[in-house]
């Protein structure tokens, strides 16, 4: 009995002392635990205070300069004649095709430039025999307007002709002509008979104071008299020719005048009927220029795409050329992003570009900054322009080729935040809800 009582207390001595053993093993435990945990609250917090976390907004851009690059866009269907070889620099309003249509190209634009350095209004005749040698020539759906012109001016030629020929004209200036020798003849006439009656006038007078002394008869003096009246009557009849010559020849030059009036207007309505079709003939050339003539809407490099021989079929409204502009160092980016979100986009924001044409992860990205906004969207849209400071440097510090209307994505960074903030802003909003 003593001997299992013994072994009792021993058990219940080792019983003690393992839970001896045992709480202070779990006290140590706990204290690590709790050290531990807090050891890692405290990295994580400092990480979260440390890593950035941007808020950002993501949208598509297109690389491309200040001066974005023009498409060429045909007018007409048909075929096309090249007048340029592919990446030719070209002036602004060169050729670059031609649409095959009715008219001979090359004879319309050889026409305009006949019409426009023609002096139809001081040398008709000279530009008239420049204009018929057109009439070989298909022009297509300008030849009515070309006949035009032609007629008005074979029309003032024409009456020039008849003007220098006028008949009428010319026997009333031979009247004239007569007229005014007579008219000096008969002037010389009147002073001849003006000094005679003078004289006549004076013997009169004298054989009239001797009548009136009794010295000679009254039949003597009638004479003189007869004589002097006749001296009178030859003078006024004299004058009375010459007033009436001198009015005829009044007549005629109203006659003349008249005439010169009526050419001359006839003249002006001639002339202004040769200009209006010259007008009307270079607007029909225009228009045709329009539709059947692809010229260059900028000086710079014409780029061909889906069209580079002759003879290809474009299509009306369809892109044929690319003219890109001569000074293509001003790189920017356009942005087209939705309202959604926009209010938080600002000027000088970091922009980070990623470019379709070269991977992020082997070239780099592109830095930029927001430089412009639209005041007013445009189908629920803005438009951003971004301003690379570094042109296309990337963070590799490698330098990219600039290709134009290059695509990519764009990252614009709206706020800089720290991991922190966002887990703050997250659980704020928990808590507001």
């Amino acid at each position: 009995m003593s001997v299992r009582l013994s072994k009792l207390e021993q058990v219940d001595e080792k019983s003690e002392y393992v839970k001896d053993f045992i709480s202070a093993k779990s006290a140590w435990f706990i204290r690590s635990g709790i050290s531990l945990m807090a050891l890692v609250t405290v990295a994580l917090l400092t990480i979260s205070c440390l890593v950035e976390y941007p808020d950002k907004i993501t949208t598509q851009i297109t690389i491309t300069t200040l001066s974005p690059p023009l498409n060429v866009v045909t007018q007409a269907s048909g075929n096309l004649l090249l007048a340029v070889q592919e990446n030719q620099v070209v002036r602004k309003g060169q050729t670059l095709a031609y649409v095959a249509n009715s008219a001979n190209s090359a004879a319309v634009m050889q026409l305009k430039q006949a019409v426009q350095q023609a002096d139809l209004s001081q040398r008709p005749a000279a530009a008239l025999q420049t204009l018929l040698q057109f009439q070989r020539h298909q022009l297509g759906e300008i030849y009515k307007d070309y006949s035009e012109l032609i007629i008005s001016a074979k029309n003032v030629v024409l009456f020039e002709d008849i003007t220098q020929l006028d008949q009428q004209a010319r026997l009333l200036e031979l009247e004239v002509t007569k007229y005014q020798a007579f008219l000096r003849k008969r002037q010389h006439q009147i002073g001849l008979l003006t000094q005679e009656t003078q004289l006549v006038q004076r013997d009169y007078n004298r054989n009239a104071q001797l009548f009136g002394k009794g010295v000679i008869a009254s039949a003597q003096l009638e004479v003189k008299e007869r004589e002097l009246l006749q001296a009178k009557e030859a003078l006024q009849a004299a004058s009375l020719s010459f007033s009436e010559t001198d009015i005829r020849v009044v007549e005629i030059q109203k006659a003349l005048n008249d005439i010169a009036v009526r050419n001359q207007q006839r003249q002006q309505e001639l002339n202004a009927n040769l200009l209006e079709a010259q007008k009307k003939l270079l607007g029909q050339i225009a228009l045709w220029e329009q539709k059947y003539v692809l010229t260059s809407p900028m000086a710079g490099r014409v780029a061909f795409f889906k069209f580079w021989s002759n003879s290809q079929f474009a299509t009306q409204g369809e892109s044929v050329f690319t003219v890109l502009p001569a000074n293509s160092t001003d790189i920017i980016g356009k942005v087209i992003m939705p309202a959604l979100n926009s209010a938080k986009v600002r000027v000088g924001q970091k922009v980070v570009i990623k470019l379709n044409d070269y991977q992020y992860r082997e070239f780099g990205l592109v830095k930029g900054v927001v430089e412009s906004i639209s005041l007013i969207p445009k189908n629920q849209e803005y438009s951003i322009q971004v301003n690379l400071p570094e042109k296309l440097l990337t963070t590799y510090k490698k330098k990219l080729a600039f290709r134009t209307e290059m695509q990519g994505s764009a990252e614009i960074i709206t706020e800089e935040l720290r991991l922190i903030e966002r887990i703050y802003y997250q659980f704020r909003g928990l808590f507001i809800a």
